[in-house]
């Protein structure tokens, strides 16, 4: 199943309509449930899962923003015109070795 991907003006209504339901004495759960309708009611699309908005609300204490964090992932290697060459260069030897063993059979 693929993962939605939310706008940041999606993202800040549902985690703003929590945090005005902050100060009401009710329980988190139900928060959830309110600000999920309230959405649901203003987008007319799928509703965020309460785990994706768990991880906004993390998101938005810890960072203090809500957009996409950018290099969270692996670091791309280097590819410099010298490394393509040694690895052209490694493939080619390869290949004369393998077509060299199977002549020798």
């Amino acid at each position: 199943m693929a993962t939605r991907r939310y706008s940041l003006k999606q993202k800040s209504y549902i985690i703003t309509e929590f945090l005005q339901l902050e100060e009401r004495y009710i329980t988190q759960n139900r928060k959830i449930d309110i600000a999920r309708e309230r959405y649901r009611v203003k987008f007319g699309i799928p509703v965020p899962s309460r785990d994706c908005i768990y991880k906004l609300l993390v998101k938005n204490r810890v960072y203090g923003s809500l957009e996409n964090r950018k290099n969270t992932g692996r670091r791309r290697s280097v590819r410099t015109p010298a490394v393509i060459n040694q690895v052209k260069d490694l493939v080619a030897a390869d290949r004369e070795a393998a077509i060299a063993t199977q002549l020798a059979k």
